[in-house]
């Protein structure tokens, strides 16, 4: 039988079993004191997310998609060979107006070779949509050898960030 709790902050709300591990729960402050590379980031209010989102601007497109980014390191938990993982957030594009975002969402070792244990490229509209990544780990990550990051580099934008979750769901 699984047990459930509910973890509450004051940026989300996630339901969490006893067999999901939470990696990130710190909603877009974990991602306040980080670095970043490329772009501007900081913390605004989002009243219809709940409170604060991270928001993003690339004000000029690097030579790579990774050279405007930012993570938050390092994860809160191990990942084991072939668990599933699940990224959950909110996101708008706000620039360029009436154009999608792009943005890359991503777990992953936090040095050489930089491998990623679960990533994906989103599409980000001009409205509010929640989004979900999840992957199941081709190999095992340490707390703290991981990081949670996205790549914002594809092109000149700014996008918002809200309601960030990454849970380790163990073996489906």
């Amino acid at each position: 039988m699984r047990i459930a709790a509910l973890l509450i902050t004051g940026l989300f709300t996630v339901a969490v079993t006893a067999a999901d591990t939470p990696l990130i729960d710190g909603g877009v402050e974990a991602f306040a004191e980080v670095w970043a590379g490329g772009l501007d980031k900081s913390l605004v209010e989002a009243p219809t997310q709940g409170g604060k989102a991270l928001k993003l601007v690339v004000s000029e497109k690097p030579e790579q998609p990774w050279g405007a980014q930012t993570w938050v390191t390092p994860i809160k938990a191990d990942i084991a060979t072939g668990d599933t993982v699940q990224i959950k957030l909110s996101a708008r594009c706000l620039a360029p107006a009436g154009q999608s975002g792009q943005l890359s969402v991503s777990i992953g070792l936090n040095a050489e070779p930089w491998t990623q244990t679960v990533a994906e490229k989103l599409e980000i509209g001009n409205e509010w949509k929640e989004y979900t990544v999840t992957g199941v780990a081709a190999a095992s990550l340490s707390a703290a050898a991981g990081r949670v990051g996205f790549l914002a580099g594809y092109q000149i934008q700014t996008i918002e960030i809200a309601k960030i979750t990454v849970l380790d769901l163990g073996k489906k």
